[in-house]
């Protein structure tokens, strides 16, 4: 999809590519601002948002780094040299070289255009991101993620509380309800 969009992008020297099936609650505030300076003085072909999770390498895929956070691979296998597997959010900053490395035609942006670039002596690297991260691409995904966002406003946590701004920016004319054990957002 990326290598179909790039005379949009042609005249940018940076872009955020985002999946549109995870949901990402930061716990703290401007991180993904941060993540995105912290790549267009970097250098890097790419920056991808990551987070610890447990089931990398088990259920889970992972991005393999050396100890400076640099990208060395990506899958279930753990890659030679690495030393830590993060879980991709789903979220990458590209600097506009990356298109050099999309053919025309399917491919995957991580397994066969980043690692084509990272062969070709580019650099890519891990930004980690303190955060909730949720698949929402299915029907059971996307009630888990629901019910722990509730869940988080419910109990006031940090996640919550963002996600209470989020919703009185977007739904102004929004209210959420908890009641027992049940929760109702409504439009006022």
């Amino acid at each position: 999809g990326l290598g179909k969009a790039r005379d949009y992008f042609k005249d940018q020297d940076h872009l955020v590519l985002m999946n549109g099936d995870e949901l990402i609650i930061p716990n703290k505030k401007n991180q993904v601002k941060e993540a995105f300076e912290f790549h267009k003085k970097s250098g890097n072909i790419a920056t991808l948002l990551v987070t610890d999770h447990p089931e990398v390498g088990k259920k889970f895929g992972g991005v393999w780094t050396d100890a400076k956070q640099k990208v060395l691979g990506f899958g279930k296998q753990q890659v030679s040299g690495s030393v830590k597997g993060y879980h991709y959010t789903g979220v990458c900053f590209f600097s506009k070289k990356i298109f050099n490395y999309i053919p025309e035609g399917e491919s995957n942006i991580l397994y066969d255009n980043v690692m084509q670039a990272l062969a070709d002596q580019n650099k890519a690297q891990v930004y980690e991101l303190s955060c909730s991260w949720h698949e929402t691409g299915n029907e059971i995904d996307f009630k888990a993620a629901t019910a722990d966002c509730l869940n988080q406003i419910k109990n006031n946590t940090e996640e919550g509380k963002y996600l209470l701004e989020i919703i009185k920016q977007y739904a102004v004319n929004s209210e959420i309800i908890f009641d027992n054990e049940k929760a109702l957002l409504y439009d006022k």
